[in-house]
């Protein structure tokens, strides 16, 4: 079905709250999310697996550079974008990336959060049977990808996306509406 990058947002934003990010990183997660689905990239699979992973950090910092590494890639990319952004370090490393075309998304959404740019560049390491690195740099230019205005999303993956949703939600019952949820008990209008 064909969702808007209004309805993207807005869907990762509260099921990112339902899986437990905090508001203001929920908010980053869901422009991610519109920005890689408006970009082309298929498939909400790799954005839920990344929402979900485990929020412990690993980030390095060692001769003004930052390494991350660890499956935490949007914890992780936070505060890489924030350390390269503030001029803490001149770079970090993620020794590892699964999905670096989300990791493009959120540098936009920081980018456009610190007034700069970002560039991330794939680096081979030395062993050729490793993946390759993902290094990240600040620049001066804000990067504005032309985004599409509506993409189509796998009905099954948006199910998963509004199963997340639900956690928000409030049980109805008597109690739950007394401690000001819903309408209230009584219609005045």
């Amino acid at each position: 079905m064909r969702r808007s990058l209004n309805e993207i947002e807005t869907g990762f934003k509260k099921a990112a709250i339902g899986v437990g990010w905090p508001q203001g990183a929920a908010e980053d997660i869901g422009r991610a999310a519109a920005i890689y689905c408006g970009c082309g990239n298929a498939g909400l699979s790799p954005l839920l697996n990344a929402m979900q992973q485990k929020r412990i950090v690993s980030v390095m910092m060692e001769n003004r550079v930052a390494r991350c590494s660890g499956g935490a890639l949007i914890a992780n990319a936070t505060i890489a974008f924030d350390l390269v952004g503030a001029g803490r370090v001149e770079q970090a490393i993620f020794a590892w990336l699964e999905n670096p075309e989300f990791l493009r998304a959120l540098s936009l959404v920081a980018g456009t959060d610190q007034g700069c740019g970002f560039q991330i560049e794939a680096i081979q390491t030395n062993d050729s049977s490793a993946p390759p690195e993902f290094v990240i740099r600040r620049v001066h230019e804000i990067e504005q990808p032309e985004l599409a205005d509506g993409v189509d999303i796998n009905e099954e993956e948006w199910a998963e996306i509004a199963k997340l949703v639900a956690k928000t939600f409030v049980p109805s019952s008597d109690g739950s509406r007394l401690l000001g949820a819903g309408a209230g008990v009584t219609d005045n209008d």
